[in-house]
């Protein structure tokens, strides 16, 4: 029997008045790929902040490999092995692939404070930065500046800055957002092959549906702040619930 990861019990979060996470209870087993999905202002952000330590939760409680990590930094929570990419790639634009690897690879092993200093000879980093390269597909593109790659080479390569810190649990949002058909599809062969080869767990969010059944062992459906349904992908696609008020409605962005 799988060993639960991720444990989300009765979170809660408004903002104003206005209620945008309504006892949220949720898992992630060691190894499983889970979607979130829900309309925009569903509640997925409000989430997804409070998993990874940007909003604290007005109630409930989040536990990490059995650890409670509620109201945690989110340094605090990278340390402990929960790692995030953003809707919007969150790289060194004015740093060369290379260096964007190798920096987070050094603020891992708590080098911060050598991040511009020659590192000849300092094989660890060395392999471990070639490593990430090489498996998010980028290894030709390393003397390149972030600022000049593509979107979708962008996005691999904030995730291949997550995957410095060695996380259990990857949290990614809209992982293909504003990606070409093309960028979409190496993307999901990308995710599913990282998982595998690094033994992460994820949760996601995307509005792609073809990405969601493609890639999610399991899915939960936000509404208005609440987890309406949860699932296998065959079981939230013939949900007369969920077709009402997500899958049947266009999406916007």
């Amino acid at each position: 029997m799988a060993k639960t990861l991720l444990a989300v019990r009765g979170l809660y979060k408004a903002f104003g008045g206005i209620q945008t996470a309504h006892d949220l209870n949720l898992y992630v087993d060691e190894g499983e790929l889970v979607a979130v999905i829900g309309a925009n202002g569903a509640g997925k952000s409000t989430l997804f902040n409070m998993l990874s330590g940007y909003l604290r939760p007005d109630e409930g409680e989040v536990f990490l490999s059995e650890r409670r990590i509620t109201g945690k930094s989110p340094q605090a929570l990278v340390k402990l092995g929960m790692g995030r990419s953003f809707q919007q790639a969150n790289v060194f634009l004015r740093l060369s692939v290379y260096e964007n690897v190798q920096t987070a690879v050094l603020a891992h092993l708590g080098q911060a404070r050598n991040l511009w200093r020659k590192l000849h000879g300092w094989h660890e980093v060395d392999e471990a930065t070639e490593r990430i390269l090489q498996d998010t597909g980028l290894g030709g593109m390393a003397q390149r500046l972030a600022g000049e790659l593509s979107l979708g080479d962008q996005k691999r390569l904030e995730v291949g800055l997550v995957l410095a810190s060695k996380p259990k649990l990857m949290l990614l949002d809209e992982p293909t957002a504003g990606m070409s058909p093309e960028e979409t599809a190496q993307t999901v062969t990308l995710i599913q092959q990282l998982a595998q080869s690094y033994g992460m767990s994820l949760l996601f969010t995307e509005h792609d549906m073809k990405v969601v059944f493609g890639v999610a062992q399991r899915i939960y459906v936000l509404h208005q702040g609440r987890i309406i349904a949860e699932g296998t992908p065959e079981s939230i696609a013939h949900n007369p619930q969920v077709q009402a008020v997500y899958l049947g409605q266009e999406e916007t962005g």
